[in-house]
């Protein structure tokens, strides 16, 4: 793809993306409610991780 999207391309790009990150933080708020870290070195740590 070129690097100037413009028109419906970018418009297409720009919902693609929003509908990737609203599932990566629904997955980020779903394994939080039920697998939280215990402390911040624990919270550290799983972001060192990834």
């Amino acid at each position: 793809m070129s690097r100037h999207a413009s028109g419906l391309m970018a418009w297409l790009i720009q919902r693609a993306s929003a509908v990737y990150l609203a599932l990566f933080m629904g997955y980020l708020l779903i394994h939080f409610i039920f697998n939280a870290p215990a402390t911040h070195a624990a919270l550290v740590a799983w972001s060192n991780n990834r």
